[in-house]
């Protein structure tokens, strides 16, 4: 009995030891999971907070660099309009310039149609003294002649005291100069390209007109 009792004593020696070294063992093990779940949440926090700054940092460079392609794309587009306002400038000038061009040339092959600028100059006279004549109601021919000079008609008589006399003396002055039909001389460059517009214009009619229909056949 005593022998047993000696052996269970040892027997429970053995096993409180045994669980004194697991309950070591457990706190052991309970403490570096702790430090472990420390350890992790201090990482995971100072990743966080890299993460924040470097999310922070990029919104930054992602304005700054939105801002800097809204300033350059504003100031193309300003250099755009104003080299669009600047071609547009130039174009209406050369427009114009063309246009002067154009009318001077028309002007002058009006001019040697009519046989010379005093011809011209004879006709818009008579044109703009008809359209007078044509508002102001003044016959041509007055129903009552006066004649008190007693001279030919021309010399104060009775072509001078109307409208168609006034008319013939206009024509017959000698102050609109010598009539002339001998044409002038053209400049070559300016003949080609009157060539040319009119070679332009008769294409374009040519190209207008709508094809002639063929007749049925039998």
């Amino acid at each position: 009995m005593l022998t047993q009792s000696q052996i269970n004593i040892q027997v429970q020696e053995n096993r409180a030891r045994a669980d004194l070294q697991r309950a070591v063992q457990d706190a052991e093990r309970v403490r570096t999971l702790a430090k472990a779940d420390a350890d992790r949440v201090k990482a995971l926090a100072a990743g966080d907070s890299e993460k924040v700054k470097l999310l922070a940092e990029a919104d930054a460079k992602k304005v700054q660099v939105m801002a800097e392609a809204e300033a350059t794309r504003v100031k193309k587009l300003g250099e755009a309009d104003a080299l669009r306002v600047k071609m547009l400038a130039e174009a209406d000038a050369e427009k114009e310039a063309k246009v002067g061009v154009g009318k001077a040339i028309a002007i002058d092959e009006q001019v040697r149609a009519y046989g010379g600028p005093q011809l011209q100059l004879i006709q818009d006279v008579m044109s703009k003294l008809a359209q007078a004549i044509e508002a102001s109601k003044v016959p041509i021919v007055p129903s009552t002649v006066v004649n008190m000079a007693g001279g030919e008609e021309g010399e104060g008589g009775v072509a001078s005291l109307n409208a168609f006399g006034l008319l013939m003396s206009l024509m017959a002055t000698e102050k609109l100069g010598e009539f002339t039909s001998a044409a002038r001389e053209q400049d070559p460059a300016q003949a080609e390209m009157v060539a040319t517009i009119k070679q332009q214009l008769k294409d374009r009619l040519a190209a207008e007109q709508p094809p002639a229909e063929e007749a049925p056949s039998e």
